[in-house]
């Protein structure tokens, strides 16, 4: 009788999760304006009749100016999130130029199944001023001023016919900068940072790349990068800078944000384009075109930002600590990654935004940044699968589906302790692991547009592959999940990768 309850209780939670997924996926293709329409609200009176509960949405805080959050409000209403008004309370909070003290000072309590947009101790990442003055080879050299004026007048004398560029501490607010002018501080810090000028142009233009990278969790270390990265370009011709770099428009040498995308203008990456392929796949075969191989040097992209995310682990690590009663997966990150690639299409690392920009977006990009939004919530596993928002896909997770490395079960049914990969047979391992295992299944089963950066594809081709194995970052988890993905790689290639 037992068992008969539980398989029709099982067989109804898998009905009510085929449905939704179903109304999910119409409504994703809906126009924006239909987000949130007739079909959820009659929808929810469908499930209401079926299971006779009624409707309760799973909640979303957001922490910031709200009229710079259109596409989160969006995307919360489309999938039928509550706002809740008490940060404390949602179960999902999204941070944007948020205070840090504000938030620390409310969810100092954060339990386990809440979910906060911002990583403590990320700032080694996200502010240009650390970013760019540690000497990093991938990342243009620069300076605070007045703080390190001495190191930058040794730099000139040895480089007299270097060009910088005047950069705020945080985002936006360029132009060239003369370091020959006259320096009036004001007690005020500026960011000077060194031109890339040998570069790869679009129709004669300066581009930059742009990709969005989700971190679920930093213990152990689980990264998930967009695979549609946005190709966005200068409005003027970069030609016109290079005659005259001192008088001529800072949108001939700045990407900002009156950008132009490539179906605008006459370039190598209209035809493709206008094929409906993505940006990336005409970049890409473009760059071929001229002798460049592009997988290697977006293998490069990839590569830079698992170094500086293992460098920076220590420090975010240490974050945590302040919230006692949170989970491995309470703290993830949507960050955005901007990157120029010079004449040999090497990458050069420009800024980490950890607040990106979602508010109202250009209209030529407004289905892109809902589906990155998107994405990203099915990977945390936000989006509601039934009338009860408690219910998350991790719910349905079961042993079987986290058990590897079936030659050593023998053993390890004996003693625990007979072989060293019986920490990954189920009977052997910790709650801790099948905890964050059950979720690391949902993160892959539900990546959609992005792709795993680490833990490493199982097959990698990478500079970084080293990493992997005895780094000083990396924590007894981290090779717990090393070793597991190994494991369900061979027994289901979708791991692999």
């Amino acid at each position: 009788m037992i068992k008969v309850v539980f398989l029709i209780s099982l067989f109804g939670n898998v009905v009510l999760y085929a449905i939704y997924h179903q109304v999910f996926h119409q409504l994703y293709n809906m126009g924006e304006s239909d987000f949130g329409s007739t079909l959820l609200n009659s929808d929810k009176q469908l499930l209401k009749f079926v299971t006779g509960i009624p409707w309760t949405s799973r909640s979303i805080h957001f922490c910031g100016p709200i009229n710079e959050l259109s596409v989160p409000l969006t995307m919360a209403k489309f999938l039928g999130l509550r706002i809740e008004t008490q940060m404390d309370k949602a179960d999902l909070i999204w941070s944007y130029h948020c205070k840090w003290n504000e938030i620390k000072s409310q969810l100092r309590n954060i339990h386990f199944d809440q979910r906060l947009n911002k990583i403590p101790g990320s700032d080694g990442i996200v502010k240009k001023a650390i970013l760019s003055t540690r000497g990093y080879p991938f990342v243009p050299k620069g300076f605070l001023l007045p703080r390190d004026e001495q190191a930058m007048n040794i730099y000139l004398q040895d480089n007299p016919k270097k060009k910088f560029l005047r950069k705020s501490s945080f985002h936006g607010g360029v132009s060239l900068y003369n370091p020959n002018g006259t320096s009036v501080w004001d007690d005020n810090e500026i960011l000077v940072q060194e031109l890339v000028e040998d570069l790869l142009l679009l129709d004669g233009r300066k581009f930059d790349l742009t990709a969005y990278v989700l971190i679920t969790s930093v213990n152990p270390l689980r990264v998930y990068i967009n695979k549609r990265w946005l190709v966005r370009m200068s409005q003027v011709k970069y030609l016109e800078f290079e005659s005259n770099p001192w008088s001529y428009s800072t949108d001939s040498y700045v990407v900002s944000d009156h950008y132009i995308t490539n179906v605008e203008i006459s370039g190598p990456l209209k035809t493709l384009t206008k094929a409906k392929f993505p940006q990336i796949v005409a970049l890409k075969s473009h760059m071929n075109s001229l002798g460049i191989d592009a997988e290697a040097k977006f293998q490069k992209v990839k590569d830079i930002i698992v170094e500086l995310l293992m460098e920076n682990l220590p420090r975010m690590r240490e974050g945590l600590r302040d919230f006692p009663k949170s989970g491995s997966s309470t703290f993830f990150q949507l960050m955005r990654w901007d990157f120029l690639l010079d004449s040999r299409g090497d990458p050069h690392l420009i800024e980490v935004n950890g607040s990106p920009y979602f508010g109202c977006v250009d209209s030529r990009n407004i289905a892109r940044m809902n589906r990155v939004f998107f994405n990203a919530l099915r990977i945390l596993d936000m989006v509601p699968i039934g009338p009860d928002h408690s219910k998350r896909e991790r719910d349905f997770v079961m042993p079987i589906d986290v058990t590897v490395n079936p030659e050593e079960t023998n053993q390890c049914l004996e003693s625990c302790h007979s072989h060293p990969q019986c920490k990954l047979s189920f009977p052997c391992m910790e709650a801790i692991h099948f905890d964050f295992l059950s979720t690391v299944m949902i993160e892959n089963q539900n990546m959609g547009e992005y792709e795993r950066l680490f833990p490493l594809p199982v097959k990698a081709n990478s500079s970084t592959e080293h990493l992997q194995g005895s780094h000083p970052h990396l924590s007894s988890e981290d090779l717990f999940l090393r070793d597991w993905f190994k494991g369900k790689c061979q027994l289901d290639k979708a791991f692999c990768a």
